[in-house]
């Protein structure tokens, strides 16, 4: 299972205040209760996407096993994409494993 970091590219830290966190669930990735600072459960699979804290952004990874590598990369993205839009600050994707 895929590693990522997501991290503001000008280096300071994202702040994740209720609404930034508000915007990264969707009709596919719905929220569900557990430890993390966001667990959302992909629909279609029943995997679940974990977001935590990571200096200097988010950690993501996935539980469950059912989606490949191309899947969870683009649902990052989508992460990425919704978490730059509602910050106003560019964003990295690095994979980490």
């Amino acid at each position: 299972m895929a590693n990522f970091l997501i991290k503001r590219e000008d280096g300071h830290f994202l702040q994740l205040r209720p609404e930034v966190l508000a915007c990264l669930p969707t009709s596919d990735l719905v929220r569900e209760e557990g430890w993390g600072i966001l667990r959302l459960r992909h629909v279609a699979t029943g995997d679940v996407v974990v977001i935590d804290d990571e200096m200097p952004g988010l950690r993501v990874w996935f539980e469950g096993g059912h989606l490949d590598r191309a899947a969870e990369t683009a649902i990052v993205a989508g992460l990425s994409e919704r978490l730059a839009s509602v910050t106003g600050h560019a964003v990295l994707t690095i994979p980490l494993g």
